[in-house]
């Protein structure tokens, strides 16, 4: 399996599950990605967690801060737990050239349902529909993406 391959498939299980603190920063529902960090509160107990790849069967799941792994289906279905965000980890945004020689970018997750998006009179456009993506003024493409939450891949 190749590394977006992986990714895809990481993102396909990941986008099963949502965040208790749901705030729409752009990737929908709060989905959580392999980086995250937040805390697990189940009553007044609260645990330490970060989102990552289970040694064992490399699925994601969450490291808790005491070293136990514990599964998604676990820690994200459990009616009396709550996982909160605290630190969400960037996107990967790949720039490239569209059609007309106009630059773009190829963004994992997609931003609102944005895949590809196109740079245009200082911010970034949903490359099919058009419609421009909020907060993304920017001198160039790479400072928009910077401000949606996307860094940057090396070609």
């Amino acid at each position: 399996m190749t590394p977006a391959e992986a990714e895809r498939f990481e993102h396909a299980i990941l986008d099963r599950f949502a965040y208790a603190d749901r705030m729409d920063d752009g990737y929908g529902p709060d989905h959580p990605r392999i980086g995250d960090t937040g805390v697990l509160c189940h009553g007044a107990d609260a645990v330490g967690f970060t989102v990552g790849l289970e040694p064992r069967t490399r699925l994601p799941a969450l490291r808790l801060d005491d070293g136990r792994w514990l599964g998604l289906m676990d820690a994200m279905s459990d009616p009396h737990t709550d996982p909160i965000l605290h630190r969400r980890e960037p996107g990967s945004a790949r720039i490239v050239t569209l059609t007309g020689g106009r630059t773009g970018a190829l963004l994992d997750p997609p931003w609102e349902g944005a895949a590809l998006v196109a740079y245009g009179h200082g911010r970034l456009h949903d490359a099919e529909t058009l419609r421009p993506l909020d907060g993304t003024d920017g001198l160039d493409p790479e400072e928009s993406l910077e401000r949606l939450g996307y860094r940057l891949e090396e070609p």
